[in-house]
């Protein structure tokens, strides 16, 4: 196909708006969200059973929850991607987000740097309220946009119960477009989070999850350049997930999931294309132990890992995420992949990497047993 150069940033948005994101996976605390244990049965003759743990579905959370969102995001700066795996924001981390079930608003912070908290950057502290609502958002989202202080707007979205025909009772997914009216800077993360399974309630047996929503953002960008060539949303993405449990040591459960790349070009209305492009499938992920060797994932819960085809300059990627409601019924993680591929016309790429383009991928998957 024929790719165009130059997409704008405001072309994203308003696809991002229209279906609902940029593309995903979380790291839950034991606040905002958490589950909490019932109270302890009277005392007995006999000994008292254990208590039962209450999960609340998200839509009955009251008050101000506070969630710990894992995230993946892509930036670009004067239309040069700035992908890879390395450097804030252009990583997985984690963020506070938080939700103030009365007022309707989010607040969202993009790093626990401070360094990262200017609100004149497109990375400082967000908030949205009803007032900044769209007033017609796509079916099982709702979605804010607002002026931002560099002269552009920032979007915002949130998945709802039945976003993509699934519903999700525990889990959400959020996107976060925020782009710059003068230099053409933007970033785009996306992340999950919701009610999280608390550690002693992880899963010892073998999960399948069949209802799976995979949702993101690709990039093709010129790699002698850093151009962006033509941006994608991958919607048309599918996934298989399931877990296996560790009944001798529960920490050491192992994750397996495959992800199949697929994606429609974003046209400059923010239409998207008919045309299906497939690109590369993640197709040989090594499986991660829970809560790896971290002392952050050991507090909070999380699975995570990187995984390689072929050799980690070729193709690389990253992914974390969590179980979210009772029996760990729903699970998410975000993932950023990168690759290089060659041009579709042209000369043949040279030792150095000149004549390639290059594929920055950002997104999330959602799945339910």
């Amino acid at each position: 196909m024929i790719f165009r150069r130059g997409l704008t940033a405001s072309a994203l948005a308003l696809a991002l708006v229209a279906c609902g994101g940029g593309g995903g996976s979380p790291t839950p605390t034991a606040t905002g969200g958490a589950a909490t244990p019932a109270p302890s049965p009277a005392p007995a003759p006999s000994p008292s059973p254990s208590p039962t743990t209450q999960y609340p579905a998200f839509d009955d959370l009251t008050g101000v929850q506070e969630f710990r969102a894992g995230c993946a995001a892509v930036s670009s700066n004067g239309g040069v991607l700035q992908g890879g795996l390395s450097a804030s924001p252009n990583d997985i981390e984690l963020f506070p987000l938080t939700l103030d079930v009365a007022a309707e608003t989010w607040s969202l912070v993009f790093s626990t740097s401070t360094t990262q908290q200017d609100p004149n950057s497109l990375t400082g502290p967000r908030s949205y309220a009803p007032v900044d609502a769209v007033a017609d958002p796509p079916a099982g989202t709702i979605a804010y946009r607002k002026a931002n202080l560099l002269g552009g707007t920032d979007d915002f979205s949130v998945t709802l119960q039945d976003f993509g025909a699934i519903g999700f009772d525990y889990l959400r997914g959020s996107s976060y477009l925020g782009q710059s009216g003068t230099n053409g800077f933007f970033v785009n993360q996306s992340c999950v989070f919701g009610v999280p399974i608390l550690v002693e309630d992880v899963r010892t047996d073998t999960v399948t999850y069949a209802d799976i929503v995979v949702t993101g953002t690709a990039y093709l960008v010129d790699n002698d350049s850093g151009g962006i060539l033509a941006t994608f949303d991958l919607q048309d993405s599918s996934a298989t997930f399931d877990f296996e449990g560790n009944a001798a040591e529960p920490i050491e459960g192992k994750v397996n999931t495959t992800i199949q790349l697929r994606g429609r070009e974003v046209q400059n209305d923010g239409s998207l294309s008919q045309t299906v492009t497939e690109f590369r499938s993640v197709d040989d992920i090594e499986t991660f132990l829970i809560f790896g060797d971290s002392d952050r994932n050991r507090d909070l819960g999380a699975f995570e890992g990187d995984f390689f085809v072929q050799d980690p300059f070729t193709f690389r990627g990253r992914l974390t995420g969590w179980f979210y409601g009772p029996d760990a019924v729903e699970a998410g993680y975000a993932f950023q992949v990168d690759y290089f591929q060659e041009k579709e016309t042209g000369p043949p790429p040279t030792s150095d990497g000149r004549g390639l383009d290059k594929v920055h991928i950002v997104g999330r998957v959602l799945a339910k047993q």
